[in-house]
């Protein structure tokens, strides 16, 4: 991990859990500003945190189906506007 603040990790780190592993901005010990995450199924997300969930631009990429998404999160979930792409084709 990175640097502490007030006992939680703060700054540039590394936060490793049993289904997933980030690295990125972290502050009072969530995963918060620019990051990416790689999860044990093989999906990905890379994009913007905000206290540990997706939020603000980011695309998140499946890897059982082949898709992505990119564009607007807000609170972990997909919201407002963006791009979904499955098997080449843009929706």
């Amino acid at each position: 991990m990175g640097e502490w603040k007030s006992n939680k990790p703060e700054g540039m780190g590394v936060i490793v859990t049993e289904e997933s592993r980030y690295e990125g901005e972290v502050r009072s010990g969530y995963k918060h500003g620019q990051g990416k995450e790689m999860f044990k199924n093989g999906d990905k997300y890379i994009g913007h945190y905000v206290n540990g969930r997706p939020e603000g631009s980011g695309e998140y990429l499946w890897a059982r189906l082949t898709s992505s998404y990119r564009g607007a999160f807000k609170n972990g979930l997909r919201h407002g506007m963006g791009v979904w792409v499955q098997n080449g084709d843009r929706y």
